[in-house]
């Protein structure tokens, strides 16, 4: 028998999903937002979407999308290159860096997709671990050097950390020739915009997205910031076509409407006031023998449980309730927790009711 066509280490790696189950009604697991594009957008897309060509490749590169986009973000349009999702764009600079030798380091617990597709692609990497608090140790921080490519998450998903400033700063000016790339798609609902960093650091790049601010997760659109010069070479790795005509015609109406982005603006504050009120219930309502909430600066929030006998009833509970979140148990330092998106005010009460009424009905910690 012929050698299997793809490596054992690929064979075991999982496939990288978190589809969900069409039977749950509410599902608070991806970090999406819960309301959709409006019924007025969505005609309008279409209509937009009629008047193309789909015979025809879209453009290599839109011009308008591009200065849409670089207006949104704050910078010129000649510093960010577009890509299908934030995840495209971290998987060709993972593969660009692995090629031709740089170290690979990203934190540990953070967004999965980076274990995932080092391993997938047997690529090898350092963890900079978080400390016991979960957050950004710079003497945690392995060593850097010249040929080094160091990611952040901020804010850091499935923790909700972020990095201060400061720190950002220090790495930044201390080691000139290790490039830093902040995946910073979360950065809507933080406290920090570190983008127009990019103009005082050659050696920082900020990858944004929309599928979390804005009900577009679906739009599969994101985008990376940087020196003009830095970006020119990284557009090299894009492949051309990509961003196809929906995307396009959805993305260029929804930055080119002052209404739809004032209204999302205040949604985006809706979920930040929601994030808030749950993370307090939670914080008043249990004792660190049953569980602990960690701040965040996503949209949504960690919760890890004492034992694996309450994880096991919140989540049976959960699924009693309709509620899909999303299991975190499988990352380093994160057993027994769950990540739970802010979703609506309704779903987050009946969240938070789920998780109450399952410590009243008692639970056994033992299991």
């Amino acid at each position: 028998m012929s050698s299997p066509l793809f490596s054992s280490k690929l064979r075991k790696t999982r496939s990288y999903s978190n589809s969900g189950s069409t039977n749950l009604k509410t599902l608070l697991n991806k970090n999406e937002q819960s309301c959709d594009t409006s019924p007025k957008v969505k005609r309008a897309v279409l209509e937009s979407l009629k008047s193309r060509s789909w015979n025809r490749y879209p453009e290599a590169e839109s011009s308008l999308l591009n200065e849409l986009v670089a207006a949104y973000a704050g910078v010129a349009a000649d510093q960010i290159a577009l890509g299908a999702g934030a995840a495209s764009l971290l998987g060709n600079l993972l593969n660009y860096f692995a090629i031709n030798g740089w170290q690979i380091i990203f934190p540990e617990p953070s967004y999965a997709y980076f274990n995932h597709h080092c391993k997938a692609y047997n690529i090898p990497y350092v963890s900079w671990v978080l400390d016991g608090e979960l957050q950004y140790d710079i003497e945690n921080l392995p060593e850097l050097t010249e040929k080094t490519v160091l990611f952040i998450v901020s804010p850091n998903n499935p923790v909700g950390n972020t990095i201060p400033e400061d720190k950002l700063r220090f790495l930044l000016k201390k080691y000139p020739k290790t490039r830093i790339i902040l995946d910073a798609v979360y950065q809507e609902y933080g406290k920090n915009n570190f983008t127009p960093l990019i103009n005082e650091y050659e050696n920082l790049l900020v990858l944004r997205s929309f599928s979390k601010a804005f009900p577009a997760a679906g739009l599969r659109l994101g985008y990376l910031c940087g020196q003009a010069r830095v970006i020119s070479q990284y557009k090299k790795l894009v492949l051309p076509y990509s961003i196809n005509h929906f995307s396009q015609s959805y993305a260029i109406k929804l930055l080119s409407t002052p209404d739809f982005l004032e209204t999302e603006l205040l949604n985006i504050e809706k979920t930040m006031v929601l994030r808030t009120q749950l993370y307090n219930k939670l914080l008043n309502e249990f004792n660190a023998s049953q569980l602990r909430v960690f701040p965040s600066e996503g949209n949504f929030l960690l919760i890890q449980f004492a034992s694996k006998g309450y994880f096991n009833d919140v989540t049976i509970e959960l699924d009693k309730c309709n509620i899909e979140v999303l299991n975190t148990s499988n990352h380093k330092k994160l057993e027994y927790s769950i990540r739970v998106s802010i979703g609506s005010e309704n779903e987050m009460k009946l969240f938070y009711q789920c998780i109450k009424q399952t410590f009243k009905n008692g639970t056994n910690d033992d299991h």
